[in-house]
């Protein structure tokens, strides 16, 4: 487990942030997600030009975020949640 505030922890055994708990999901979606807009560029994307992964900073902790597409042979952006690592 990863402290992230005095009160939120991050369980690197559970990639998807709907297997998070639902502090941390809050947490995530208020200092996280919401930095992933239109300005902020992914680190790389695939075949498609969707974004693969992006770095994102909140806590002093580097957050490794990738969509999880619905249909990975197509262009689709409908994703089913989003995967999550710390970057060590």
């Amino acid at each position: 487990m990863t402290q992230i505030t005095d009160t939120i922890q991050f369980d690197e055994s559970k990639e998807l942030l709907s297997g998070q708990s639902s502090e941390f999901q809050t947490w995530f979606n208020e200092n996280v997600n919401a930095q992933i807009t239109d300005r902020l560029q992914p680190v790389e994307t695939d075949e498609y030009s969707r974004p693969k992964t992006y770095n994102v900073e909140a806590n002093s902790i580097t957050f490794l975020v990738s969509p999880n597409y619905l249909y990975a042979g197509s262009a689709s952006w409908a994703n089913s949640g989003l995967t999550i690592k710390i970057k060590q």
